[in-house]
Order: structure tokens, then sequence, then C-alpha cells
């Protein structure tokens, strides 16, 4: 009773944190973890606190509930077509960087502690090195995300921590074992070497296999939001239990092979994210990913907090401390600058991936905070665990808790508040080009909206005329204004035909997307279809970016024979041979989502935007053919088989037009001119329609 009191005092603070926060403008998780410290007087001194001494951030609970939350709900957003395009980059910072910075921390820490007589033995800051180079994310994509820093930029730094927290793991593990086992002859160092390897294949293995097996398990539960998400958290979980269960049978050598919970989930979580998502009911789908925001704030919001009442538990003396703390803190902001600053260099001379500014690799080097992973590896440490010329009275976990503790305070707290100095420093907050011209077309959408709903209101509302002239006066104004300050800006950029034509192919195929979407939403074509034409529009939209035309040349066949191994893996689960049926579907859905592009740009031409309306042009052409050519097909499938074109239509277009009654009654409903349960008694009745394959 008292742990579940203590609990929700927790989230009361939680809560009042993350409002004080937002008010004065900090990274609610850095301020949590001050507030933690804020709480160590207030539990000793203070009777009513006692009770938050009730609940403690213990390793089951940190192993066993609030990580594989973390790491399933950051592997759950990331797309594997953007995963896959900075592949390489990832892997190098996540395996190369993370062996140079645990070098560097471990050996530089070493030698200069043993220069000024300190011992502490190589294996312990080996393992401070290990433990301290993998990344948390958490803390700094807050920051990132309030600032609007470069979408590609927040990917490097997720997707970096996530594997690179595997890869930490693994390599603390193998570390663990050799030092309990005192032998570093080559043969011994091969084996483990070996055995890192076929670890990590069998993370990967285990957490796509599970990923899998549950996506299809959802895909059997339709509009059942919460059995669905349930499933995503059993999930989650589960990938981490049956990992830790595997290890304890798979041996190698005579030796345990420890699977890692970090790879197994987050593959598990990719899995899911992108192939199990199209498993999940779409009117789900929003549910799932408000779930998931929710609960990981909840987790992030204990564990910040929990670990700023942990320094209270730190036993090594202060003044034994300071110094190797000090080095160690060192070493870490040498190590983490080497390892972003090398490996990236080397590959942007090399051409060998999409080139990464200096700007963003200083942020990179500088924003690594650190958090919950750090004190998962120590407390996995044995309380037994000890080198033979270990000399202090406090165990070497002990010492590397309190190492540990210390490195996070100032990560969280110094280089956290510094943080969003340095991204406004370098600019990395501003808008780039097309952003701005985004920005400035939407204000002149908005105020011509708003000209047109004014026109409205005056009829619907009576509005006099004395207002309504004003309104309209006012509105007019901002709009001409809108267009005036887009001319300007074009007639200052180098090439601004260029901006507005990628800005106008990224219009229609954002159409495209929402528009196929909503047919998959109502079963108007299969989750196969969906994923067949979503992934055309998808790779259309990464040429687009990289400012290549939307169609690739008959002689551009790079993209199939470079396509990294992951993205294969997710396309070939989606892949089915398309029917007779299926063949007329697609058809069907390309003719209704290119016409909706068409009418969308054709309105879009008949507004003042301060461009070249010959602008649009070319797009409307491209899609007027994609549309021809898609009637064609549906003619050439009617004249081939008309019975079954026949079929297909009556039930699509039966879903169309249950689709519209939906509609009507949901008003009503919300109108409250039905009950809720003649609501809910309709509603079921559509499901099932809606629900009938073609």
């Amino acid at each position: 009773m008292t742990e579940f009191l203590a609990i929700l005092v927790y989230f009361v603070i939680a809560s009042g944190v993350h409002i004080v926060a937002k008010k004065i403008n900090l990274p609610y998780t850095i301020l949590l973890f001050v507030t933690g410290l804020v709480l160590i007087p207030l539990t000793i001194y203070v009777p009513g606190f006692h009770i938050l001494d009730e609940f403690q951030l213990t390793p089951d609970l940190l192993f066993f509930v609030f990580l594989p939350v973390l790491i399933f709900e950051s592997g759950y957003n990331i797309k594997h077509q953007i995963l896959a395009k900075n592949s390489k980059t990832i892997r190098t910072l996540a395996t190369v960087g993370l062996l140079i910075a645990m070098s560097i921390i471990g050996f530089g820490t070493y030698f200069i502690t043993q220069a000024v007589g300190l011992s502490i033995p190589l294996e312990v800051t080996l393992l401070f090195g290990v433990i301290i180079s993998a990344t948390d994310p958490v803390a700094v994509l807050s920051i990132f995300k309030k600032l609007w820093t470069p979408h590609r930029l927040n990917l490097l730094f997720e997707g970096e921590s996530l594997f690179n927290d595997g890869t930490a793991v693994a390599i603390f593990l193998v570390l663990i074992e050799i030092f309990r086992h005192g032998v570093f002859d080559g043969q011994t160092i091969a084996l483990w070497l070996v055995t890192l390897v076929v670890m990590i294949l069998w993370w990967i293995l285990v957490g796509i296999t599970v990923g899998i097996i549950f996506s299809k398990v959802i895909q059997q539960i339709k509009n059942n939001e919460v059995v669905e998400i349930s499933l995503t958290m059993i999930l989650a979980h589960a990938a981490f239990i049956f990992a830790e269960y595997l290890s304890e049978y798979v041996v190698i050598g005579g030796r345990e092979l420890k699977i890692s919970w970090v790879i197994a989930t987050a593959f598990a979580a990719i899995i899911m994210g992108n192939y199990g998502r199209t498993k999940i009911s779409p009117r789900v789908e929003s549910y799932m990913d408000k779930f998931w925001n929710f609960f990981a704030f909840l987790c992030n919001s204990l564990i910040f907090l929990l670990m700023g009442l942990m320094v209270k538990d730190i036993n090594v003396p202060l003044e034994e401390l300071l110094f190797p703390l000090f080095i160690g803190i060192l070493m870490v902001i040498i190590g983490r600058a080497v390892s972003i600053y090398v490996p990236i260099g080397i590959m942007n001379i090399k051409k060998s991936h999409e080139h990464i500014p200096l700007s963003w690799q200083h942020l990179m080097a500088r924003g690594s905070l650190r958090g919950a992973l750090w004190l998962v590896l120590v407390l996995l440490i044995p309380n037994d665990f000890t080198i033979a010329w270990w000399q202090h009275v406090y165990s070497i976990k002990e010492f590397l808790l309190a190492m540990v503790i210390g490195a996070i305070m100032f990560s969280l707290i110094i280089k956290g508040l510094t943080i969003k100095g340095l991204i406004q420093k370098l600019k990395l907050d501003k808008l780039h080009v097309l952003e701005w011209f985004e920005k400035l077309e939407l204000d002149i959408m908005v105020y011509q909206k708003i000209i047109e709903k004014i026109s409205f209101m005056k009829e619907e509302y009576h509005i006099a005329k004395k207002n309504y002239d004003e309104l309209k006066a006012k509105y007019i104004a901002k709009h001409d204004e809108a267009v005036l300050e887009m001319q300007l800006y074009l007639q200052q950029l180098e090439k601004p035909d260029a901006v507005v034509s990628k800005a106008l192919w990224l219009h229609a195929l954002g159409i495209e997307k929402q528009y196929l979407k909503e047919m998959f939403e109502y079963n108007e074509c299969n989750e196969s279809i969906y994923m067949h034409m979503l992934g055309r529009i998808e790779r259309q939209i990464l040429r687009v970016e990289k400012w290549a035309p939307q169609i690739k040349k008959e002689h551009e066949n790079e993209e199939k024979t470079t396509q990294p191994r992951l993205e294969k893996l997710i396309d070939l689960l989606h892949t089915k041979k398309h029917k007779d049926c299926d063949t007329y579907v697609i058809a069907r859905a390309r003719y209704i989502v290119t016409s909706k592009v068409i009418n969308a740009l054709q309105k879009l031409k008949e507004m003042d935007f301060g461009y070249k309306k010959s602008l649009i042009e070319p797009v409307i052409a491209l899609y007027q053919e994609f549309n021809n050519h898609a009637h064609e097909e549906m003619e050439a499938m009617t004249t081939k088989k008309p019975y079954l074109v026949n079929e297909v239509n009556k039930i699509l277009l039966n879903k169309w037009l249950m689709k519209t009654e939906e509609r009507i009654v949901k008003d009503f409903w919300k109108k409250e001119m039905i009950t809720s349960k003649l609501y809910k008694h309709f509603m079921n009745e559509v499901e099932k329609e809606i629900l009938r394959d073609v």
C-alpha cells in the first residue's frame, strides 16, 4: 500500500514538474533529475516525505518494466526507409564510434589515475568506458523536438542510441565474463569475439521473429484498441524476457550466450512499427501512438526522478571519488568528440554516406546526454564481482555506481542546460529553404481560407456589414502582405523555381498518401496493395527530397541493387502475388488518388501565391498521365473480365456508401440526435461491411 502511495506521489510531482518545465522552457527530464536531488533532504528530514523511500529504482524494475517500454517506443516510431537510408552512418557510430569512445575513456582514465598514484585497475576503467559510452536520446531529443532541429539529425541521434546501446550491452557482458574468468590469452579473446558476433546475430533473429509473430496475431484482430494496444505492450516485454530466457539455454564453447534485450526489443519494435503497423486497425493507430507517448512519459518521469534520489545511496567517500570522476568526465568528453569527428569525417571524405555538416557533428559530439541504461549496466554487475588487485573497502559495483551517477549529474545538468544555446548558436533551429517557402505558402492559404469563411459567415450568421467589411479588409491586407513576402523571399533565392517545384511535388505525394491511407482505413484496398502503393510513394518522396525527379529514369536501377537488408526484409514480408481483382483494385486506387491530386492542384492554381502558376503545370501533367494510365487499366480489366470487375465494384461501392453512412450517423450522435446505444449498434453493423474483403 505504501509503495502504491509513493508511486502516486511521484506521478503528482512529475506532472507538476512537467507543467513548470513547459512554463520556464526547460527540458522536463533534466528538471525531473534536479527535482530528485531536491527531494533527498526532504525524504531525510521531513516526516511526510519518508513515504517516497518506499518505492526505489531496483534492477528488476529498470530491467523488466521501464527499459522495454523506452526501447520499444523509440524503435516503433522509426521508419525503416529512413533508417535504411542512414544505416551506414548509424552502424558506424554504433560500432566503430562506440569502440573509439570506450577505448579512450577506459585507457585514458586508467593511465591518468595511475600517473597520480590512484590504484584503479584497468578492468574497472574499461567497464566504466563501456557503460558510459552508451547514449540515451530521451533528454536530448526532447530539446530537439521543441527547437525543430532537422529531422535527419534527430534520426541519427535516435538510431545511434538504439543500436549503440545494444553493442555496449554486448561488449559489457563479454568483458564481465572475461574478467570473472581472468583469462586473457589470444584463444580466449578470439572465442569471445566470435561469441560477440553470434550474440548480435541471435538478438536480431529473436527480435525479428517475435515482432513478426505478434504482427500476425494483431492482424487477426480488427478495431479493438484495447486488445491491440495490450498486445504491443506484451510484445515489448516478451521480446525482452524471451531474450533473457534463451540466454540460459544457448551455449557456445561451454559458455552461456547472453542474448541482449536491447537489440532484440529494438528489432521487434522496428518490425512492429513498420510491418506490424499495417496489421493494426487504421482506426486504432492514433490510439496506439498516444498510448506509447503517454507510457514512455510515465516511465521517463519515474526514472529521472528516482535517479536524482539515488545520489544519497553513494557509499564512496567524496575525497576518493572527485578526482577519478573529474578524469572520467574529461575522458568522456574527449572520447565522444573523437568518436564523432573521426568516423564521420572519414565517411564524408570518402563520400560513403549522405554528407553530415560540421555543425551537426558539433551537436552530436556535445549532445550525448546519459540516462537509464548506465544504471542498468551497473546494476547488472554481480554484488560479489571483484578483482584480485582491488584494494578499497567499497566494492567495484559501488565505485562504478558512484562514477556513473556523478557522470549523469554532469551530463544532464551542465550539458543539458547548455545544449539549447548551442543549437541556437549553430542555427540548427532555423527553418531551411523549403521550410521557409512552405511556411509562407501556408500563411497565404490560411488567409485565403479565412477570407472565404468570412464571406460564408456573413450570410450564415448575419454579420453586420461594418464588421464584415472590417474583417475582410483586415485579412485581404494580411493575404497581400504574405504574397509580397513570398515574392521577396523567392527573389533572394538562387533557384526559386526549383524550390517551388520541389514543394509542389512533395504536396502532390502527400495528398496521394492521405487518400491512399483513407482507402486502406475503409478496406477499399487490402494491406498488400496499400503497402505496394505506399512503398512507391515513399521512394518517390525520398527522390524528390534529394532534388531528383519524382519518377526515376529507366537506366536508374541502383535503388534495387543497393537496397539495405532491413528494407528488403520489410518489403518481402509485405509482398504477395496479386490476383486479377487486385490488379483492378490497384488501378482503381491509383485513379482515385491521382484524381484527388489533380483536383487539389487545380485549386492551388486558382490562388495567388506570388510564384509562377506555370510551375504547377508539369505536376498536373504527370498526374494526368498517371490518371489516364490507371483509367486505361481499369477499362482493360473491365473488357477482359467484366463479371469479376462488376462484383468488385459492387463491394467497393457498398463500402463507399457505408463510409458516407458512418459519417452521417457520427454527426447525428455528436449532436445527441441518437443515443450511444443506437450509435454503437449501427457502427458494429457498418464495421462488418467495411471489413469485408474485396
